[in-house]
């Protein structure tokens, strides 16, 4: 619960930010806080998205940090699981018990 609560925090923030940084630039595709948060959510869910990459070295920042910050849940949540099922099947395999 405290993961998604805290990547429902950094993408609100990183798309305010990023709107902020990207709005007035030129050959932005960032024109509204909606394109932004579109942008950030994408960048969170895909590593990737269908609007131009940020101009500005600030919103190139923002954009690494936001891949490495997913990377880093993904990662946390496959090993969570399988931490589980490790321990699911100790649990129920009687021969492999110490």
């Amino acid at each position: 619960m405290a993961v998604m609560q805290a990547t429902i925090v950094v993408d609100i923030s990183a798309s305010i930010a990023f709107f902020f940084l990207e709005r007035n630039m030129p050959n932005t595709g960032i024109h509204s806080l909606w394109d932004a948060f579109y942008w950030t959510t994408s960048q969170l869910l895909t590593i990737s998205s269908t609007m131009p990459n940020p101009v500005t070295t600030t919103g190139e920042i923002i954009c690494l940090i936001l891949d490495i910050y997913a990377i880093t849940v993904v990662s946390t949540l496959a090993g969570m699981f399988s931490a589980f099922f490790y321990r699911r099947g100790e649990e129920r395999d009687p021969l492999h018990k110490k």
